[in-house]
């Protein structure tokens, strides 16, 4: 059972993906979930795993026979208050029981969620914890309507919208934001282009 690991901004909403993965076959499942106390849980929703779900202090899924694919169990969506301390926040379950339809129990390892909170991301225009296409609309629209009299826009961004870190939102940060995402790495997660401040 793998939660996904994010990183995200204070003050974010976020999700957090449960899979399943190399499935051994379970029939019921009862986990009490644990998490930092610096998250705060908004709603947790089944996944299409098993579609028998009940939640209260613990969550339990029942099938009249073994599911043996992998897929997603659940997801958590959380919020981060702006005053929380940059840092790593867990995610995770204790698994009460685990049986197959036969009655025999059934072993699972759990990948716990690490959500480390940071300030910002260079190149998060949007504030929304990741880097993507949507950063380079937002940032495109910010400068559009932007006034050099009152050094205001009416499109609001986040403190990432400082892609080269440089300390000024202008054109210079689209280029850096689109040489990013063009030198992205899907597989690698990672781009050979920079962001933030070079050294």
């Amino acid at each position: 059972i793998i939660l996904e690991s994010k990183k995200i901004t204070k003050g974010q909403e976020f999700t957090v993906t449960v899979s399943v993965k190399n499935n051994p076959g379970f029939s019921y499942l009862e986990v009490t979930p644990n998490y930092s106390e610096e998250l705060t849980l908004i709603k947790a929703e089944n996944g299409n795993l098993i579609s028998d779900f009940t939640q209260g202090k613990q969550y339990v899924w029942v099938s009249d026979a073994n599911v043996t694919s992998d897929g997603v169990l659940m997801t958590f969506t959380f919020s981060v208050d702006s005053s929380v301390e940059k840092g790593n926040y867990q995610v995770g379950f204790n698994v009460r029981t685990c049986a197959n339809y036969d009655e025999e129990s059934v072993e699972f390892s759990i990948t716990n969620a690490n959500i480390e909170v940071i300030d910002f991301v260079y190149g998060d225009a949007t504030g929304d914890g990741s880097v993507d296409g949507f950063d380079v609309i937002r940032l495109k629209k910010y400068l559009a309507n932007y006034d050099y009299d009152t050094e205001i826009s009416t499109v609001d961004t986040s403190f990432g919208a400082d892609a080269n870190g440089d300390g000024k939102i202008d054109g210079f940060d689209v280029i850096r934001l689109k040489k990013y995402l063009a030198n992205y790495d899907y597989d690698t997660g990672e781009s050979t282009v920079i962001l933030g401040p070079q050294l």
